[in-house]
């Protein structure tokens, strides 16, 4: 038996974002899971996701995560503080 994905884990971040990925797995009504989504962008686009996040009371990582989210996508995230994991989801 074959079954078809519904999930497509990817490197898919602000850093990594080519514009046929989301278009060709919802194509296919396949969801796009980014993993590890901010080890590539937090250190090329700190400072800019910083002041982005000022405007709204978040940090880097939080803006980060966001346009995972509004891109269409969602994120797993890895951490060993808890407090990390509230922040991720605010």
């Amino acid at each position: 038996l074959c079954s078809k994905p519904t999930v497509n884990q990817l490197p898919f971040s602000i850093a990594n974002h080519p514009g046929y990925m989301m278009e060709e797995n919802e194509k296919r009504n396949i969801h796009v899971q980014s993993w590890s989504p901010l080890s590539t962008t937090l250190p090329r686009y700190r400072d800019v996701m910083a002041d982005i996040g000022k405007k709204y009371n978040k940090n880097a990582a939080q803006v980060g995560l966001r346009w995972i989210v509004q891109s269409g996508g969602s994120y797993c995230v890895q951490s060993q503080k808890e407090s990390h994991f509230r922040e991720d989801l605010d």
